[in-house]
């Protein structure tokens, strides 16, 4: 793949390569607490209960060891000297991607505390398509940040192939409110669960939002380092 000369420069100082093989690192363990959430939802789905309380429990740990991460690149930001412009750039890029494994986190854990009997099959099966495009999203995420830290040209196509996927989630979403959320709630006289649930399903949108923040950010430091 073609390289910018100037991403290559930018990117040249040790420290900056040591604080993007962080990132890097960061990204990957994001992306595994959305693929546990994932692997969550379909156990759900099939009305494996007790596997899908132990998936959530698997991305609340991924979710923890993200959060180690961070915490040294937020280390590393601190000690070490770099541009204010760069700085606030890696910050950002970190902290919008850190909210994308605590809403995952956050999604599986909910879902976990609503009996599967009380739920639609329908219900549960599009909560698990929904799973399924929020891991696409987040491997978009992760191929375009790739992209960004080596310099290739196609990182603006990749980011854009997030925003694609978020705004395909968006609609999905609201599509399953008024077509199954809302009828399934109405069906039942347990409020506390339709709360439960809907906060559950405004985490997995939460997920593609910031996947697509994470992608502007992208995006960003592409453009600024040509």
């Amino acid at each position: 793949m073609k390289k910018t000369r100037s991403l290559g420069v930018w990117l040249g100082k040790q420290r900056q390569k040591e604080i993007f093989k962080l990132c890097k690192n960061h990204v990957a363990k994001i992306i595994q607490t959305v693929e546990e959430m994932r692997r969550s939802t379909h156990a759900y789905e099939q009305a494996d209960e007790e596997r899908a309380s132990a998936l959530a429990k698997a991305a609340s740990q991924m979710e923890k060891e993200a959060d180690a991460i961070k915490r040294s690149i937020m280390d590393e930001l601190v000690r070490e000297i770099f541009h204010p412009m760069d700085r606030d750039e890696i910050l950002r890029l970190v902290l919008e991607a850190d909210g994308i494994a605590s809403n995952a986190k956050a999604a599986a854990g909910k879902l976990s505390m609503i009996p599967r009997k009380v739920v639609s099959d329908s219900l549960a099966h599009s909560l698990a398509e929904l799973s399924d495009a929020l891991v696409a999203t987040v491997n978009a995420m992760g191929e375009a940040f790739d992209a960004l830290v080596e310099g290739a040209e196609n990182v603006f196509e990749l980011c854009q192939r997030v925003e694609t996927h978020e705004e395909q989630i968006d609609e999905f979403r609201a599509t399953m409110i008024r077509d199954q959320f809302i009828p399934w709630c109405q069906a039942t006289d347990r409020t506390g669960l339709c709360i439960i649930l809907k906060e559950a399903m405004d985490n997995m949108e939460k997920v593609a939002d910031q996947a697509e923040d994470v992608a502007d950010v992208i995006r960003s430091i592409a453009m600024t380092s040509r």
